[in-house]
């Protein structure tokens, strides 16, 4: 029987070398596109960056604030005057076993002393600073200690004395204007003007000692304000 054209093992052969340079070409002129993500294009490695919500958290904004101020206060008046504001506060002293601590280790709704010496910025911001202080429950060292009022995370006063004229200039604060005051932890002199400050509002502080009179010195801060 006669083969056809198609069936010769010549013209089988014929074809199927034709395909294979076919392919051959496309190969060559088309490079072989199922390659491996180049690592130099950013949207196969996206970088993490911060979302709005997050940049704007980590940024804190000082609002205007009205400070409570109680005047004429005498070094006589000043533990009834404090007691007074403890129990309108709600506050309890610390326990035996919670004296020496730092405060992130103290809870809060609690009264407590500290020493001028803790509230020295020395370069670093107020969140250091609380770090590194350390409360005790009993005001061994008059002078030098002030006392604190634990409210919460996010409220913690410093009972300071100031001058009724620094008062006066201070008891508003507008939240980007800086105020320096000088802030004695007991009343003196003419020193004697009790201001609640929320101690996020220091900026800067300086210790010193001063000399009231003869054998009577004192601790002071010497604070910037915001």
């Amino acid at each position: 029987m006669k083969r056809k054209w198609y069936q010769s093992r010549t013209v089988q052969g014929a074809v199927i070398s034709g395909v294979f340079a076919l392919l051959a070409a496309v190969v060559v002129t088309r490079p072989w596109t199922w390659r491996m993500p180049s690592r130099s294009r950013v949207d196969q490695y996206p970088v993490e960056v911060d979302s709005p919500e997050s940049v704007s958290d980590s940024i804190q904004i000082l609002q205007p604030l009205s400070l409570k101020v109680i005047r004429g206060v005498s070094k006589g008046q000043m533990d009834s005057v404090l007691i007074s504001r403890r129990r309108f506060e709600n506050l309890r002293g610390l326990s035996p076993l919670e004296s020496g601590k730092q405060i992130s280790e103290i809870p809060s709704g609690t009264f407590f002393f500290a020493s001028t010496y803790y509230f020295d910025t020395r370069g670093d911001n107020i969140t250091d600073v609380l770090k590194r202080c350390v409360a005790r429950r009993i005001r061994s060292l008059p002078d030098y200690m002030f006392e604190i009022h634990y409210l919460s995370e996010r409220e913690i006063l410093i009972m300071a004395f100031v001058s009724d004229e620094t008062a006066s200039r201070i008891c508003r604060l507008d939240g980007s204007s800086e105020r320096k005051v000088t802030l004695s932890p007991r009343p003196w002199n003419h020193v004697d003007a009790l201001v609640l400050l929320p101690i996020d509002r220091f900026l800067r502080a300086k210790e010193r000692v001063i000399e009231i009179a003869e054998r009577d010195r004192i601790s002071v801060l010497d604070v910037t304000l915001q």
